[in-house]
């Protein structure tokens, strides 16, 4: 039976550096052999994703970002979901008339 294997980057997959420990890679390598399909997992957008990070995580089949928001799947980008520019200026303006609220907005660049 092949399974999809889900990981996610920061202290599942990575360590607290932020590197691939070696082990990682030889254990998902082993998956990959055996049928199985790594994808990574990530609240991340891909804009938030160092290039040097990317190239790393290389190995995937996949990768589901900004919480199931873009979909890259062999390389190719096969969805996409972004929040309209309307909507967007709104939310902009809700968070700046409360400076209690923590806001961060990210993007695919």
């Amino acid at each position: 039976m092949i399974k999809l294997i889900l990981l996610d980057i920061d202290g599942t997959l990575t360590s607290k550096r932020g590197k691939i420990p070696e082990k990682n890679y030889k254990a998902l390598k082993k998956a990959q052999e055996q049928g199985h399909k790594i994808f990574i997992n990530t609240g991340r957008s891909r804009g938030n994703i160092s290039d040097d990070l990317f190239a790393a995580l290389s190995f995937a089949d996949g990768m589901v970002c900004g919480n199931g928001c873009h979909i890259i799947i062999e390389g190719r980008d096969v969805f996409k979901q972004f929040i309209p520019v309307n909507v967007l200026t709104k939310l902009i303006d809700y968070v700046i008339a409360r400076p209690n609220i923590w806001c961060v907005f990210e993007g695919e660049k």
